[in-house]
């Protein structure tokens, strides 16, 4: 068995607070996951993963930018950010919904509590 961290399969792309969200919820799911579930968990970490980067991109650039008239406006990476998050979260929920984790309910909540606090934390 290989101790690389990045050798599970996911996109190296993904950050560490991605991959243990998605590991969480993977895990308790277990052996009782459904195909349809590990493709919408696999995609709802990769929305994750894209408003990360979409939020590295606001702190390279700024929360203000010039428009295309030049006058200064919000960033448009943090909305989208904002709908990736969204999404991600609908997408999780969809996941909990139709099975019921067997031995944490509160798991799915927790790694997304944990993704945020990764997130804002990285950031201070």
């Amino acid at each position: 068995m290989s101790t690389d961290p990045l050798a599970d399969g996911l996109p190296t792309s993904w950050s560490a607070s991605v991959r243990a969200t998605y590991d969480a919820i993977e895990d308790d799911l277990g052996d009782a996951i459904t195909p349809e579930q590990a493709s919408i968990l696999y995609e709802a970490c990769a929305m994750l993963a894209e408003a990360e980067a979409l939020d590295d991109q606001v702190t390279t650039d700024g929360r203000m930018i010039f428009g295309y008239r030049g006058a200064q406006v919000l960033h448009p990476a943090i909305d989208a950010a904002l709908r990736h998050r969204r999404a991600a979260v609908v997408a999780l929920a969809t996941i909990r919904r139709a099975a019921p984790p067997k031995r944490d309910p509160q798991a799915a909540s927790r790694a997304a509590t944990a993704l945020v606090g990764a997130r804002w934390g990285r950031a201070a």
